[in-house]
């Protein structure tokens, strides 16, 4: 390779890596982060995975435009690296993207759990999260709601948003439970003896009784429903 071309190689590694640094700023993994700025995740795999690969204009265009990157650090190393200091993207100053995953959970018998991967991104308020959830964004997700156990509750085809760092230490409520392999959208209630009453809103489906102590590989709370939105 001649000089030259090493000088151009090195120079895309650059502008590829101020792209991977703002999405590392963002604290999106890349699928989620291309969901962001609305590119083809395939080609930013194969941009940002092999070193001497040019970031097309496209992509330097795509961050630009959905994030609030500054584009003279971004094409030239020139200036902060946002717009605003400590500003990090566009919307994300005052709302936060939570990921929609493409699984399911069983209102009813369940659904095998396919795969974890982001299907969409939504966006909820920073303060909204701060003042009534009370948590950090990154222990939220978005899962789709499958069956009619919870009806008149939860229907199929709604979203709903888990707190992922909520295992029942709040109590009572709408949980998303792990059996085996399948995901189930339950009611619970917390006994004193370690044991937990599982029910379903639709009078229909039967209640069982599961053990704290039985928390494993084929048992677990995954996380507490605290919101549900859905298509009219």
């Amino acid at each position: 390779m001649s000089r030259q071309n090493e000088t151009r190689g090195e120079f895309f590694d650059i502008l590829t890596d101020r792209v991977e640094q703002v999405r590392k700023d963002l604290k999106l993994n890349r699928r989620a982060f291309c969901e962001l700025i609305r590119f083809d995740y395939g080609r930013y795999h194969h941009i940002t995975g092999e070193r001497n690969s040019k970031p097309t204009a496209d992509l330097l265009g795509a961050v630009a435009r959905f994030t609030n990157v500054n584009e003279s650090w971004l094409l030239k190393g020139v200036g902060p690296r946002y717009r605003e200091e400590g500003k990090k993207g566009g919307m994300h100053d005052e709302y936060v993207l939570i990921p929609l995953f493409s699984v399911h959970g069983g209102a009813g018998d369940g659904r095998l759990v396919s795969g974890e991967e982001v299907e969409d991104l939504l966006a909820f308020k920073r303060s909204w999260i701060a003042q009534e959830l009370r948590t950090n964004p990154e222990n939220l997700a978005l899962i789709h709601v499958q069956g009619e156990s919870m009806v008149p509750t939860l229907s199929p085809g709604d979203v709903i948003l888990l707190q992922l760092d909520e295992k029942g230490q709040g109590g009572d409520g709408i949980y998303v439970l792990r059996m085996g392999e399948a995901l189930l959208i339950k009611r619970l209630q917390f006994l004193p003896d370690g044991e937990v009453n599982v029910t379903s809103d639709n009078a229909s489906y039967q209640p069982f009784r599961v053990s704290l102590h039985a928390q494993g590989d084929e048992f677990g709370i995954v996380g507490r429903v605290v919101w549900g939105g859905r298509r009219f």
